[in-house]
């Protein structure tokens, strides 16, 4: 949040969000990876330039590969 602040000239530093430097300290990985097939890439870009101003998600299909996902 201060990073935020920060960077929309809002956090002085001292205050509420803390004053010290930012730590080094290591960060949990919770990324994913996603596989898009090339159709539905095609897909998606043909939808993004016909610029529709509402959208409407459709049914993903997948799997879990482990306990994480």
């Amino acid at each position: 949040m201060e990073r935020f602040l920060r960077l929309g000239g809002l956090g002085g530093g001292i205050g509420q969000f803390g004053g010290g430097p930012p730590s080094d300290s290591n960060q949990v990985d919770t990324s994913e990876t996603v596989y898009i097939s090339s159709l539905a890439l095609l897909k998606m870009l043909k939808h993004g330039r016909a610029g529709v101003p509402m959208e409407v998600m459709g049914l993903m299909l997948g799997e879990f590969v482990d306990e994480y996902t």
